[in-house]
């Protein structure tokens, strides 16, 4: 018993220093990028979810702009666009393109569609350099485009509100659209209860987003943010073409009293984001409308459904979780003696715990997988040689004692 106290606290030290490493580098923000794309993976995997029946993408396509259209879409051909949507009676139409200027013909029927389209919403950008929207939007027909790129290049956030450069609170065409939609249920923006810094529809309030949300390290929440629950599956949106629309070719179940998102999916506009949550052959070149689309069906399907948002730990809990899993790591090394039995555990281990940070995923929350199996396999394998040659020493020096003894 006092050999195995003794081989255990001797243990202890690399144990702990590689535990401490871990914590280290994330607190450092090092394993950031690991934590995202695990992240992403996580998402992308869960089981498909039904097509949202609420928010339609009406996509400018490569196919419209070879065979019908200009690009940019010129104002004729938008109020045509527009003009024909409003006939199928949608709650909200949101234009995510750029009409600060005229473009090409049509100007005048442009101005008239969109002065009498109260459900209409445009866009504008905030952050320098600045956009201005279509003139003749009133101010709460208009939502910033502004987006939040982590420093890998994916999109996982969205910027929900956040003061423009002269100071004034604005917010972004997500919210605008999802205000729009749910006020006619009379369901209205309020501050959050539990928190009222947040933003709450109804009974359900938007979970801030925090400078160390989940695996983000120091990172700037101005304004106010949130975590994006992509929704899972191939077809987590009906898309509609340009070209479907104005010719009649579509069913209009699918654009009657449902947010319609107007934007450009066309490979030669090159409209993308990057997001690896998104079931895409290419995670580089998510149209921007569909992150649109998928930030809007998030707030609708929470305050309907009861669909949740990502939800994280507390930040000290993930850290316990760290320090637990480096533990449980020289526990493993230190305890098993035969080789093939110690790696079956280890294999199990790792399997169940990726298996629980997966379930976990499916119902919203972010478990802190990378740090906590890195950490653990390390431990439960880097440290099971020193273990074993340990053992071997204390086991001949205890034999060299007898034998000492016997003489």
């Amino acid at each position: 018993m006092k050999n195995w106290q003794q081989n255990w606290r001797a243990g202890l030290l690399p144990g702990l220093s590689i535990t401490g490493f871990v914590i280290l580098a994330r607190l450092l923000g090092i394993l950031q990028p690991m934590e995202w794309k695990a992240f992403d993976v996580a998402l992308r995997w869960r089981p498909a979810e039904p097509t949202d029946t609420r928010v339609t993408i009406v996509a400018i396509t490569e196919n419209d702009i070879q065979t019908q259209l200009d690009h940019p879409i010129p104002d004729q051909d938008l109020a045509t666009l527009v003009s024909k949507l409003q006939t199928y009676a949608p709650r909200v139409i949101g234009i995510d393109i750029f009409r600060d200027k005229p473009v090409g013909e049509g100007y005048a029927a442009l101005e008239t569609v969109l002065t009498t389209g109260s459900n209409i919403i445009g866009i504008d950008a905030i952050e320098e350099p600045t956009i201005p929207p279509a003139p003749m939007l009133s101010e709460s027909q208009v939502g910033f485009a502004d987006a939040i790129v982590d420093d890998d290049g994916g999109l996982r956030r969205s910027l929900l509100a956040q003061a423009d450069t002269v100071g004034n609170y604005r917010f972004s065409l997500t919210l605008q659209i999802a205000q729009a939609y749910l006020a006619a249920d009379d369901i209205t923006l309020e501050n959050g209860i539990r928190d009222p810094e947040t933003m709450r529809f109804g009974d359900t309030e938007i979970p801030r987003f925090y400078p160390n949300t989940g695996a983000y390290v120091r990172t700037d929440n101005g304004g106010n943010q949130a975590l994006i629950n992509f929704r899972a599956g191939a077809e987590p949106f009906t898309q509609v073409s340009y070209s479907e629309v104005v010719s009649g070719k579509v069913d209009p179940a699918l654009l009657q009293d449902r947010a319609l998102l107007i934007g450009y999916t066309a490979e030669s506009v090159k409209d993308y984001e990057n997001s690896g949550a998104i079931a895409n052959a290419n995670p580089s070149a998510i149209p921007g409308i569909t992150i649109q689309a998928h930030a809007v069906s998030q707030i609708l399907s929470a305050v309907y459904d009861n669909r949740a948002f990502i939800h994280t730990f507390p930040v000290a809990l993930e850290y316990l979780s760290i320090l637990a899993a480096g533990l449980f790591g020289i526990a493993i090394a230190q305890w098993q003696r035969k080789p093939g039995t110690h790696l079956f555990i280890v294999i199990i281990t790792s399997a169940g715990w990726l298996l629980l940070a997966y379930v976990i995923m499916i119902a919203s929350w972010w478990l802190p997988l990378v740090p906590t199996l890195s950490v653990f396999l390390v431990n439960a394998i880097a440290l099971y040689p020193f273990y074993q040659a340990q053992k071997q020493l204390q086991s001949q020096l205890n034999d060299q004692d007898k034998l000492i003894d016997q003489t």
